[in-house]
């Protein structure tokens, strides 16, 4: 298990005990702890910061920054502090996404993105990153040294096919799906390590092992009320 991935579980676990303990104490002890739903947001601040933890890619930044920054504005709402409705800032999202296609691409591959897509990753690209937000992507890898990947899915989906795709020895796949979904197509001959941490979600591996796997992808990320389907 990696570091990365501890250390995300240990802060989502901490979070359930906290709330555990509240329940516990206004059933026990007559305590008022119903307040602290006014604290609720702070899901997305926690999404947001194993996103920034986890990303390489400025979409992946932007993405967890504008999560982290719903979260708190959402907390000082609900403490009376700011006045913020959501249905009176809601463009800021779009105005998020917008800024998130830029950074990962020309403007136009991205207005083209927000139906569904059939993009293909060549034989000499090594890496790859995909973000769907409230869109859908499908993406065919035919890289013959796969390395590494990124792949994001919030209120969307990511289709990802490495069929025809090969590496060296081992490959890490970072993904995290937020009230989405991600499904991974993988060769025959590759091995898969699922190290991702899911909250209120599901992973699937479906996929049958090989009797002698050289190769190895490695998928490591987070999955909160969402899903992953790996399968070859």
């Amino acid at each position: 298990m990696s570091p990365r991935r501890d250390q995300t579980r240990m802060v989502l676990g901490a979070f359930v005990v906290l709330i555990g303990v509240f329940a516990l104490a206004d059933n026990v002890f007559n305590i008022n702890a119903r307040q602290a739903l006014q604290f609720w947001p702070v899901v997305f601040m926690l999404v947001g910061a194993v996103k920034l933890s986890q990303t390489r890619h400025p979409s992946g930044y932007v993405f967890g920054a504008g999560l982290m920054a719903l979260g708190v504005l959402m907390t000082l709402n609900n403490l009376e502090i700011l006045s913020f409705r959501l249905r009176d800032w809601w463009p800021l999202l779009v105005i998020g996404v917008g800024i998130a296609m830029i950074a990962k691409e020309p403007l136009r591959r991205h207005l083209e993105s927000l139906q569904p897509s059939a993009d293909s990753i060549s034989e000499a690209a090594t890496e790859l990153n995909a973000t769907a937000v409230m869109s859908g992507h499908k993406i065919s890898v035919v890289s013959q040294d796969f390395r590494q990947g990124e792949v994001t899915a919030a209120m969307g989906g990511v289709e990802i096919d490495f069929r025809q795709a090969s590496m060296q020895s081992t490959a890490t796949l970072r993904v995290m799906a937020v009230m989405g979904g991600i499904e991974i197509k993988v060769p025959p001959d590759w091995g898969v390590e699922c190290n991702a941490t899911v909250f209120l979600g599901g992973m699937d591996d479906k996929t049958v092992p090989p009797a002698l796997a050289t190769k190895r992808l490695i998928i490591e990320g987070f999955v909160m009320m969402g899903g992953i389907e790996v399968k070859n």
